[in-house]
């Protein structure tokens, strides 16, 4: 699905993820001749060509590969300093007063002038620390891993993951993605079973993270129809993934207004122009309307207006189902052909063809699941759109807070479309795995949002 997946190279056209040592996190562009991590400036231009996953090292705003050996050697400087060295029992009699440093600021860049590497700058000051042998064997090992990228920063290139974008989003303005965090996001896509070849639904308004972790899974198969409050749609996460034409094809856009709006037409086409001749498994989307009476509404509606009919003989009849019938094959067709992507900018101004066109897109379509994560009251969109998910498929709600949600359950559960409604909220802690260190993490996220699911039903 990602471009240039086959060969694992960084291109000039590529969006990018960059991580520093000190866990800084962003997106740039390979052809960006200035970038900001941190403090640092620097140009992407040695990227280029270069495997996603290469660690460089900033030397004068320009990025020098640093080889697998002094990467994985990280660890293996930190013990060589500490080879030989003392230390104490605790770290009570540490006071930190700036005093402890003997070698100056002028000192140590007169050191780095003389092409002195970070290792050596770093055993120059675990030389000239009066405290270094007073700490812990384990504060000696902090202190050295923060001297080292002080003085040697790293930035690795990472390849565009919804795991990384949802990560930034988190860590950046967690706001903008509704607190949406990775575990949340990987129970979502879980419990509405999103996989290649599946039709899902889709209202968000998390900057296109759930967009792309959507197209991700579905890989070029399938579709994808998201539903929009405007004609202005706001996508920066789906852009930072580099999916390739085939992954992002699938995916359609309609608006809300327009979608309800083509949907009355829908009904009014299948009304007065006898639909009912095309095989579709509508499963619980609206009621199957026989030709007769299809044609006695019709009759009814020119006597008021004072026209009058002749009445049809079954040879006529039977030629006009079956060119109403070609009619609708032609119109599967060509949507098949065309994958829908152009639809609805770009349909037809015919009242019919849209109206058909309508009936087909979302009533002979199964969609497995509806997906709704948006900034806005949860139940108005969800008892709008549930009428398009087939039977037995599955409903997932996303909300930061758990208020919505509750009167979301409620109103499932007296509407009797769903069963199995459930909802969650995951309490999730990282820890640090070290040897002899290994302890939750003291910070922790207070709540990554609240899930409700359920699952469709027919109604009785």
């Amino acid at each position: 699905g990602l471009r240039g997946t086959h060969m694992a190279l960084v291109s000039p056209q590529d969006v990018l993820f960059l991580r520093s040592d000190r866990g800084f996190l962003r997106t740039a562009s390979a052809s960006e001749k200035r970038v900001k991590l941190g403090k640092f400036v620097f140009s992407l231009e040695e990227a280029i060509g270069k495997p996603y996953g290469t660690t460089f090292e900033i030397d004068k705003s320009r990025l020098v590969p640093v080889h697998s050996s002094r990467t994985d050697g990280s660890e293996t400087g930190r013990s060589e300093l500490l080879e030989g060295v003392e230390s104490g029992i605790d770290n009570k009699d540490i006071h930190d007063d700036g005093r402890a440093q003997r070698l100056n600021r002028d000192e140590i860049e007169a050191l780095k002038e003389e092409g002195a590497t970070a290792t050596e700058i770093v055993e120059q000051l675990v030389e000239n620390s009066a405290t270094f042998r007073e700490r812990t064997e384990y504060s000696q090992a902090k202190y050295i891993k923060r001297k080292l990228m002080r003085h040697r920063p790293c930035v690795t290139i990472l390849r565009p993951s919804t795991r990384l974008i949802c990560e930034m989003c988190w860590t950046r303005n967690p706001a903008k993605s509704l607190y949406m965090r990775v575990d949340t996001l990987a129970q979502i896509l879980t419990i509405a079973n999103v996989h290649s070849g599946c039709n899902v639904m889709l209202v968000e308004s998390c900057q296109g993270l759930l967009t792309g972790a959507v197209l991700e899974r579905l890989g070029g198969r399938g579709r994808l129809i998201q539903v929009t409050h405007n004609d202005v749609v706001v996508r920066p996460a789906l852009e930072s993934l580099n999916l390739s034409d085939d992954v992002r094809q699938v995916l359609v856009d309609i608006q809300l207004q327009e979608l309800r709006r083509s949907r009355s037409l829908g009904e009014v086409g299948v009304k007065t122009e006898g639909t009912e001749s095309q095989d579709v498994d509508r499963e619980g989307c609206g009621d199957n309307r026989r030709g007769d009476e299809v044609d006695e509404e019709t009759s009814r509606e020119s006597e008021q207006h004072g026209r009058k009919r002749r009445r049809m003989t079954s040879e006529e009849k039977a030629v006009k189902k079956k060119a109403k019938t070609e009619h609708v094959e032609s119109i599967n067709e060509f949507l098949r052909e065309t994958k829908m992507d152009w639809y609805p900018s770009n349909y037809p101004s015919n009242s019919l063809f849209l109206a058909l066109l309508s009936f087909t897109c979302f009533f002979s379509v199964f969609l497995y699941s509806l997906i709704v994560a948006s900034k806005y009251q949860p139940w108005p969109l969800v008892s709008s759109l549930i009428e398009y998910v087939a039977t037995s498929r599955q409903v997932v709600v996303y909300c930061q807070y758990q208020e919505p949600l509750v009167e979301c359950q409620s109103n499932l559960r007296n509407d009797g479309s769903v069963i199995n409604w459930k909802l969650s909220e995951t309490w999730f802690r990282q820890y640090q795995v070290l040897p002899q260190r290994t302890h939750p993490v003291v910070n922790m996220s207070a709540t990554g949002g609240y899930i409700l699911s359920a699952t469709t039903v027919a109604k009785e």
